[in-house]
């Protein structure tokens, strides 16, 4: 049976789309006729669609209405990362630039981290064997655990990469015929792109034979149409091989510093950042916050936030408000950091709401803003998310990539690789000495967090009611289609019904 509208509010770019202003009001009025005196207000995460949102609204409503704990409030809004991941990745995958690239800066990354001091010299960069690569390369793809001699200390204990070490790896590249083969074909194929097919926040490439950025596709094309390409004799494109020598530098760099993503999963992440951050959906991410924040503007009757924040003031001004409860699963966090911001233009001071996180995917940065400014509008406050172990053990692209979607955001999506998220154990737990700065926001989280009963619960936990989570999937926190999974919800209705 379809979802009932009266239980929903659906958004585009943060204005109304197939639900309206006036339906909102009606919402709320059933809220009231409800006689529970509570609003639990559901904000989706970003991976799903529309279409898969609405049927997560229909399986989470009846959780809601159980026992009659709140009336349950869902907002839809456009989304539907995880539909490019697959699309795309997949293409990536088949891309022989890429699969050669990946094998030699593995290869290269390996023989560095490896490498020996000799007579109280550094001795040269030895690349892994072709062999070993391989054989790697077919555990993540069976999803075993790979590279396992090469972590922890091991990474974090591997030198700079020094001028001389940056030419040998550009000259191992050169002297690939394979990779110079298709570095020669992406530059010789590049058409200008056609901007009038670029959809919403995703930008076609500019070549039929890669799914490569289309700025990088850019700047070898300004190479070719002012000669660059043969500046040296016989490169291509000098900019393809620039980018692929970043690769492996700044994956170093990130090992030293201790904000690397493993082994594996760090190489990826820097080809993708170098090379297909389109592709895999930056702007995407960009626009779905963005999106996030557009429900904010200002005139009520367009824009579904500010709608929200209206009627909740008219309703406190008549004495009538509900005690409200925000769920933000995944992205759906960052609609409730804007909300929390957004409600001192409309709200008194003392009108608090109580706010649930399931494994939120905003910065934490973000959130230390929101606690600073706004935090006095959170009555009481509980996050559900994984430990580091079952974060790095959820793959969401197989073959690939080895770990959660919460690891991809900040390792490629977000314009810093390694950007510490809010719903990641290791920033809260994490040694590096980038974690412990001011301006990242965690000493100001960890404190919130050490300040209160029963403010971070790590999946899996039982602790008793309103205290359990078993999910194992960055999914599963709000899937209640997964009966394995479903201590989280549980503890959601708990809390609704019965307090924190």
């Amino acid at each position: 049976m379809p979802i009932d509208f009266r239980n929903v509010v659906n958004l585009r770019n943060g204005q109304f789309d197939s639900t309206t202003r006036a339906q909102l009001d009606q919402l709320f009025d059933g809220c009231l006729a409800d006689g529970t005196g509570k609003l639990a207000v559901h904000f989706h995460g970003g991976l799903v669609g529309e279409g898969d949102a609405m049927a997560l609204a229909e399986r989470l409503l009846p959780e809601y209405r159980q026992a009659n704990v709140a009336y349950p409030m869902f907002f839809v809004w456009e989304s539907g990362l995880l539909e490019i991941l697959r699309n795309n990745v997949g293409e990536i995958l088949r891309e022989d630039f890429f699969q050669i690239l990946l094998r030699r800066a593995l290869s290269f990354v390996a023989g560095k981290v490896r490498q020996q001091i000799v007579g109280g010299r550094i001795a040269a960069v030895t690349p892994e064997s072709v062999s070993r690569v391989r054989a790697e390369l077919d555990k993540v793809e069976n999803g075993d655990p790979s590279w396992t001699d090469l972590s922890g200390r091991r990474l974090a204990s591997v030198s700079e990469v020094s001028p001389a070490e940056a030419i040998q790896f550009q000259q191992l590249l050169e002297a690939d015929p394979d990779f110079m083969r298709e570095v020669a074909l992406i530059s010789s194929s590049i058409e200008p792109a056609d901007t009038a097919a670029r959809s919403r926040g995703m930008a076609t490439a500019g070549s039929r034979k890669t799914l490569i950025s289309p700025e990088v596709l850019a700047d070898v094309e300004r190479e070719r149409s002012q000669g660059l390409e043969g500046a040296r004799g016989f490169l291509p494109s000098p900019r393809l091989i620039r980018g692929a020598v970043k690769v492996a530098v700044r994956a170093i760099s990130r090992f030293r510093n201790k904000r690397d993503h493993g082994f594996h999963a760090t190489v990826v992440e820097e080809i993708f950042r170098e090379f297909y951050v389109s592709a895999v959906g930056r702007e995407v991410w960009r626009q779905m916050k963005q999106d996030t924040a557009d429900a904010f503007q200002e005139n009520a009757g367009v824009f579904g936030g500010t709608a929200f924040l209206a009627r909740l003031r008219e309703l406190e001004q008549e004495g009538k408000a509900p005690r409200v409860t925000l769920i933000g699963h995944s992205a759906g966090s960052e609609y409730v950091c804007n909300l929390l911001q957004h409600a001192a233009d409309h709200l008194s001071k003392s009108f608090t709401f109580d706010v649930i996180f399931l494994a939120p995917a905003c910065r934490i940065e973000r959130f230390a803003q929101v606690l600073q400014r706004h935090g006095k509008r959170i009555g009481n406050f509980r996050c559900f998310t994984m430990t580091d172990e079952l974060e790095q053990a959820d793959r969401l692209i197989p073959v690939i990539y080895p770990h959660s979607l919460l690891y991809f955001v900040s390792g490629v999506l977000e314009d810093e690789a390694d950007k510490p998220l809010l719903g990641m154990e290791r920033y809260l737990r994490g040694t590096a000495r980038h974690y412990k700065k001011t301006e990242t926001g965690i000493p100001t989280v960890k404190t919130f967090l050490a300040g209160g009963a029963n403010r971070l619960l790590l999946s899996i936990a039982d602790a008793g009611p309103g205290l359990a989570t078993n999910s194992v999937k960055h999914g599963g926190f709000d899937d209640t289609s997964d009966a394995a999974a479903r201590a989280t919800i549980d503890s959601v209705r708990h809390i609704l019904k019965h307090g924190f």
